[in-house]
């Protein structure tokens, strides 16, 4: 008889964990399928963990992983997919190599790719997305154009600032303009959430980005008048937005020239930066800068100032969570690029070291001094970070550190961080709270407890992964 009840409990406990397995696998290909990458990732890796085998749900962590910048084995499980013969982690392979401007290897698996659907003409066979495969190979071949002419261009610093005030940092001459948020803009005019208002030093005129008729964002702007009131706000022409949200308006003092960014059909990837010219009457079809300023990410808000000799732009290309990197660069008058045989030229495109472009004894020091002369204000450029390397070095910037993988590697360390901190402060609080009598919290907080114990041990992994990839130990 207690045998008996044995093997019935056990069947059943079986039945419970099964269900739940099927509940969880339900639940995050749901978040998946819905590019909800952020919450499928835990469901994912917890599947994965349990059956390392599946070659699909590796395949869909791996895209999670790439999609939330946690890169650290994306392409691996995205392989473990292709062997298992998943036709769309072809596809995955193929976004994961643009992305790293490696075009040969994505034409690989492209290539992969459609080899699944030659010669299957059975009525369930499965079949080729024709729409995801077209625009990939637009930015492969876009991606490949752009590799043939990188601007040759000196980035002398960077820095990491937040991502929703990233524009104060941006040290602007009183000549170049001023940059400012959408609430310096008249009460009740329509603007894009976020955007960027230019003003020129003038104070005459405001550029930024609002929704349009079709819900795209287009660029507006809107004069002073004599009475000090502005006049009603225009579109500058959805013919520049080719087809998606224009934003981050900056002209140029010659009153013509005009940078924005753009996400439409020739971009690489997000949001990429644009210059078009007004001819006098409207504006001219807008041409796409190249790089290293556009990358498979959000690159946008580009600034020349004149006066001081430099230029800026914001992207989130190192993919640290609520955070850009600002570049700072010294902008020539004419455009000369790298020839197509230099080595490095990829690393140089991805900007994997800021200090590969520049020239040995350039007076770089000089030209940021005269920058801080002409600024009202410096913006607080302290360490983002205090990370100790074998040797005895300290890192206290992305652009410290030679290997793109290991930017990667850092972005994710600092988020892995940051989560485990925000658990801790939270941890904190309710054991206050147990400790002042509220003992309906103690299942919480041996929950976060747990959680603290995992994500301390991810950022131990993920900081002796960073120390690897640089060190290449």
């Amino acid at each position: 008889m207690f045998k008996r009840l044995t093997i019935l409990l056990l069947l059943t406990v079986t039945t419970v964990v099964t269900a739940s397995a099927q509940t969880t696998a339900e639940k995050a290909k749901e978040l998946f399928d819905d590019g909800i990458y952020e919450e499928a990732l835990p469901l994912l890796k917890a599947l994965n963990e349990a059956d390392p085998k599946n070659g699909r749900i590796a395949y869909m962590l791996g895209v999670s992983m790439m999609e939330t910048g946690d890169n650290g084995d994306a392409a691996q499980l995205i392989e473990r997919g292709v062997k298992a013969g998943i036709p769309e982690a072809s596809l995955a392979l193929a976004e994961w190599s643009v992305r790293r401007y490696e075009v040969d290897a994505a034409d690989e698996s492209i290539e992969k790719y459609r080899r699944h659907f030659t010669g299957k003409r059975s009525k369930n066979a499965p079949k080729i997305d024709s729409e995801s495969l077209n625009e990939l190979e637009s930015r492969i071949e876009r991606t490949r154009n752009m590799l043939s002419r990188v601007e040759k261009i000196a980035v002398i610093d960077s820095m990491v600032v937040d991502a929703s005030t990233f524009f104060n940092a941006y040290q602007l001459s009183p000549e170049s303009g001023s940059l400012h948020s959408s609430e310096a803009l008249p009460a009740g005019t329509a603007a894009a959430d976020p955007t960027v208002v230019y003003t020129p030093q003038s104070g005459g005129m405001m550029m930024w980005s609002a929704p349009g008729a079709d819900g795209t964002f287009t660029l507006m702007s809107a004069s002073k008048l004599a009475d000090g009131s502005w006049e009603q706000p225009h579109s500058l022409g959805t013919e520049i937005n080719e087809g998606g949200d224009a934003n981050y308006p900056f002209m140029m003092a010659d009153g013509m020239t005009l940078y924005f960014a753009n996400d439409g059909e020739n971009s690489l990837g997000g949001y990429d930066i644009f210059i078009t010219r007004n001819d006098g009457d409207k504006y001219l079809q807008p041409q796409n800068i190249g790089m290293p300023y556009n990358s498979p990410y959000d690159d946008y808000m580009l600034a020349i100032d004149e006066t001081t000799g430099l230029g800026w732009w914001a992207t989130d290309r190192n993919r640290i969570p609520g955070k850009v990197t600002i570049y700072i660069f010294v902008p020539s008058d004419t455009r000369v690029n790298y020839p197509d045989d230099t080595p490095g030229l990829a690393s140089l495109a991805r900007l994997s070291s800021i200090r590969d472009t520049q020239e040995e004894g350039a007076a770089y020091p000089m030209i940021m001094r005269r920058a801080d002369n002409r600024t009202n204000s410096r913006a607080d450029r302290g360490p983002t970070f205090s990370f100790a390397m074998p040797g005895g070095m300290t890192y206290t910037s992305l652009s410290d550190f030679k290997s793109q993988g290991a930017r990667e590697a850092m972005g994710q360390y600092l988020h892995a961080k940051a989560e485990a901190e925000a658990t801790g402060n939270e941890l904190s609080e309710l054991r206050q709270r147990y400790a002042e009598g509220d003992h309906s919290v103690s299942e919480t907080i041996l929950t976060l407890e747990r959680r603290l114990l995992s994500q301390s041990e991810e950022s131990r992994r993920l900081a002796n992964e960073v120390i690897r990839i640089e060190t290449g130990r």
